[in-house]
């Protein structure tokens, strides 16, 4: 199994080969990305990248590239990590752009395409303020029965549904927030192509 990452994983397992690249150079990649699936999940926030032009580079041009490496390369599925509220048409850069990169992923027309819109991640050791504290409120309205759905999702849990659901889902879909709490296929996937024509 491959990784590729822009700095130190800090893993190792004798199964896993860890490629640290700069996913500004498509050249020092493409050959390498071979496969039977693609699980995309690079992204920055706003504050660590600089700008919105920094963080673009980063969450649309980093994964489209290396999306449209795979396909190229005869990767047949892609799990892509996008946002909740994800829209090419949302008002709020962050949930655009992530939109943007969806409609563009699913141009490439992969034999299988999943797209995951998790709620906020619990990433282990974050120093992300705001992710502390949202983390927080979302805790405390869940604590009272509000946005159940929505409950901080630990990237562990995430990262277990995504290698699950890359061996059962065929075809293309989207899994909101409440979806990919129940790992549930049948009740969760909906086509993303229908999805895109009843804009």
């Amino acid at each position: 199994m491959d990784i590729f990452v822009r700095r130190e994983a800090g893993i190792t397992h004798e199964k896993l080969r860890v490629n640290i690249v700069d996913f500004e150079d498509e050249k020092n990649y493409t050959h390498l990305v071979y496969g039977d699936v693609l699980f995309s999940c690079l992204g920055t926030t706003l504050k660590t990248a600089g700008s919105k032009e920094a963080q673009w580079q980063v969450d649309y041009e980093g994964q489209l590239a290396f999306a449209q490496a795979a396909k190229s390369n005869g990767v047949n599925t892609l799990v892509l990590v996008s946002a909740g509220y994800a829209s090419p048409g949302a008002k709020t850069f962050y949930f655009r752009m992530k939109g943007q990169l969806e409609e563009a992923v699913g141009a490439l027309a992969f034999e299988n395409l999943l797209i995951l819109r998790p709620p906020l991640l619990l990433r282990q050791g974050s120093d992300r303020m705001g992710e502390v504290w949202a983390a927080k409120i979302l805790n405390a309205l869940n604590a009272v029965g509000l946005l159940k759905s929505m409950r901080p999702m630990p990237t562990g849990f995430l990262a277990g549904v995504m290698v699950r659901a890359a061996k059962s889902v065929k075809g293309a879909a989207i899994w909101e927030a409440a979806g990919i709490w129940q790992k549930q296929c049948r009740t969760t996937t909906i086509s993303y192509y229908e999805q895109r024509e009843n804009r």
